[in-house]
Formats: C-alpha cells, structure tokens, sequence
C-alpha cells in the first residue's frame, strides 16, 4: 500500500525546461552566436555531475570561441534561472494535487538533482512547500540520478519500505533512479 509519494521537481511540479530552452535561444541570439540552441537539450532531466561541455565541444559553431561562449552562458543561465517566475511555469494542477496528496494523508518528498536553494525557491514561490515533510537535493548525495540514493534516502527519512513508495518522475534519469530503488515508478510524459 503506498503511504509516500517521492516527487521530482523539474519537469514533473513545474515546466522548467521550457524555460530553461527559452533562456538558451535568448542567450544565443542577444549574443549572435551562431551554435544551435537545441544542443542544450541534453541538460533535460540531466545530472548535474556529468561534464556535459565537455560532450558539447564539438557541437559549438566553430566561429564560436568556446571558452568564451561557456563563459558568458554561465553567467547568463545563472542570472536568469536565479530570477525564474516559478509560479509562472507551475503545471496548472500542481497546487491542487500536492495539497489533496497531503489532505489524504500521504507522505511527500521532493527529491530533486537541483540545487538546495533553487528547490527551496520553488516550493516556496508555488506556495507549496509546507506539504513536504522531506526535501532533498541531488548535491547532497556522491552520485545524482540514475543512482536510486535519493530516493532511498526520502523512504528511510519517512521510515517506509519501497513498496510503500511512490516516485513520479519525468526524466530517464529519474525513472531509472526510481525503478532501481525498487519502487512504482509514474513516468510523467513530456
């Protein structure tokens, strides 16, 4: 019987990559730069510990000097994603499931690979965040998703077993994770 339902936060609470995708067409073009911005794709649902310029080198333009370009899209993406309207990208039902989840008595997690205070903003922006008894971020653990650690971590803070877990996830990072902690996974379609 499920008792805890383990929630991813991009993707899944919140349209973020729309917006992340928004944030990399506008860099590219206040900038002229001349890469395709649909490289950038491959951060969706990504982990954070992996070293994708290093897998995106040879897909910048080459007019485009690398170095300076990842130089000015951190800087850019940082300042933009630091000032995202959460709310704005909050999935229409979002509020209202969370709340009757937590109405209904279910545990609630929000196990996400971003950082603390971008998880900790979010909930908070989409008003939100006094539903989760177990907030957890990726940074905190050695390796991100697919490793299940995340979501092994939420169960033993909520001291339930996997079958009594749920994980809703959008990613193939995610339900990767979820599937090898050995709980039902719902896989959002994007």
């Amino acid at each position: 019987m499920i008792k805890a339902v383990l929630f991813d936060l991009d993707g899944v609470l919140m349209d973020s990559e729309v917006y992340d995708q928004s944030i990399n067409v506008d860099f590219i073009n206040e900038y002229h730069y001349k890469t395709d911005p649909e490289i950038f794709r491959i951060w969706i649902g990504g982990n954070p510990k992996i070293d994708y310029w290093s897998m995106l080198k040879d897909q910048i333009d080459p007019e485009d000097d690398f170095e300076t370009f990842r130089t000015q899209f951190n800087a850019y993406h940082w300042v933009r994603r630091v000032n995202m309207p959460f709310r704005d990208y909050m999935f229409p039902d979002t509020q209202e499931t969370v709340k009757g989840l937590f109405e209904k008595g279910y545990k609630l997690a929000c196990c996400s690979s971003s950082s603390p205070e971008y998880i900790d903003q979010a909930l908070t922006d989409m008003e939100i965040k006094e539903y989760f008894e177990v907030i957890v971020s990726g940074h905190d653990f050695t390796e991100s998703k697919p490793n299940p650690e995340i979501y092994l971590y939420a169960m033993e803070r909520f001291a339930l077993n996997n079958e009594e877990c749920l994980v809703v996830e959008d990613s193939p990072y995610g339900i990767e994770a979820g599937k090898r902690a050995n709980m039902t996974v719902v896989a959002k379609r994007d």
